[in-house]
């Protein structure tokens, strides 16, 4: 089940012409792509989120090869402290691929795709999903 809650914001470091951010969570059929790495994807959640399951749907030639997961929650100075919530590795395949994860509370999630399978790095991912 998807824990990624409706009114979820996304933002990310570019996109690419014709392709969307808003297809990360809402369209399995369309994409976005990034021109280049390191890209960043942001999901702010209108209230906290824990999920255990991290699921990536890449296409196969434009897969990042590193995802660094941070979060932010609430609390702090400034309304939320940032949180290091590891790194996953993906292959180099067009399918969905599901990672443990241990994001609790969590009111913002970054992802910073840092290298990517294509030579000219760019990224290009189907969809996002957080799963309780």
């Amino acid at each position: 089940m998807s824990a990624i809650p409706a009114g979820t914001k996304v933002a990310v470091s570019a996109t690419a012409p014709g392709t969307s951010r808003r297809a990360l969570l809402l369209d399995d059929e369309s994409a976005w792509t990034a021109p280049a790495t390191p890209a960043t994807i942001t999901l702010r959640f209108p209230q906290p989120v824990s999920a255990t399951k991290l699921g990536l749907t890449f296409q196969g030639g434009f897969v990042a090869s590193t995802v660094t997961l941070e979060g932010v929650v609430p609390g702090g100075e400034d309304g939320g402290r940032e949180v290091d919530l590891g790194k996953v590795y993906p292959e180099d395949v067009s399918r969905r691929q599901v990672f443990d994860v241990s994001v609790d509370n969590v009111v913002e999630l970054r992802l910073e795709l840092a290298a990517s399978s294509d030579h000219h790095g760019r990224v290009t991912l189907y969809h996002v999903e957080l799963l309780a």
